[in-house]
């Protein structure tokens, strides 16, 4: 499983790209860049991400309630947990990738693996 309890605490801000507020897509960015040296563009494209079915270490796990638009997003690191801003709670996390679904009742969830190097 991924160590990234430095990313922990940091408070979420919509739209937020810093540590002292960031949103869930660019907690993803910060930690591929700072742990991969990865720079993921600002906005998804799903032509830099290939869908997967099942995850692995540094997937991403979108999730969405009604649209056809991913409304969350959580970095997959092992053992079914994953790090993730959250606004409900109000700042990033590590957590179960079940209790997230079950918390935020996704009626998608998809799930994309990083195909850049």
């Amino acid at each position: 499983m991924l160590q990234l309890s430095k990313y922990v605490g940091i408070p979420f801000t919509m739209r937020g790209t810093e540590t002292n507020g960031i949103d869930c897509y660019s907690l993803i960015k910060k930690v591929y860049l700072q742990e991969r040296d990865i720079a993921i563009p600002y906005l998804f494209v799903p032509d830099d991400w290939e869908p997967v079915n099942s995850f692995i270490e540094w997937d991403m796990i979108a999730l969405s309630r009604q649209s056809k638009f991913y409304e969350h997003v959580l970095l997959y690191i092992g053992d079914d947990y994953a790090l993730h801003a959250d606004d409900g709670l109000g700042y990033s996390r590590i957590e179960k990738v079940s209790d997230v679904i079950e918390r935020y009742l996704p009626t998608h969830i998809g799930g994309f693996r990083w195909k850049k190097s």
